[in-house]
């Protein structure tokens, strides 16, 4: 009973974790005031969600992966206080801390 009761458990933290990697694709942030940051030298949507989790006042992050190497070459991430727009958009990534 046990290891069922693990097994749902952790069936159901996957679903979360799915979804919220879910939230974070296809969507691209306009700040509202100005961003705290930006960088050309991270790579990967959670590398840019770590430094606005890093970084005072910063409430949203928004990614563009390498155009020609999306998961080894450095991206572009904008880190913001607050977010002025969003918009669909099929090759970023952003979220909300």
């Amino acid at each position: 009973m046990r290891v069922f009761q693990i097994a749902i458990a952790a069936a159901s933290l996957a679903l979360a974790v799915e979804a919220a990697s879910a939230a974070e694709k296809n969507c691209k942030f306009y700040p509202k005031a100005g961003l705290l940051k930006s960088s050309y030298e991270l790579i990967g949507a959670e590398a840019c969600k770590a430094a606005c989790t890093g970084t005072d006042g910063c409430t949203a992050w928004s990614y563009l992966p390498h155009t020609f190497r999306p998961k080894k070459g450095p991206g572009h991430c904008c880190l913001m206080a607050e977010v002025g727009e969003e918009k669909a958009d099929m090759r970023e990534f952003c979220g909300r801390i």
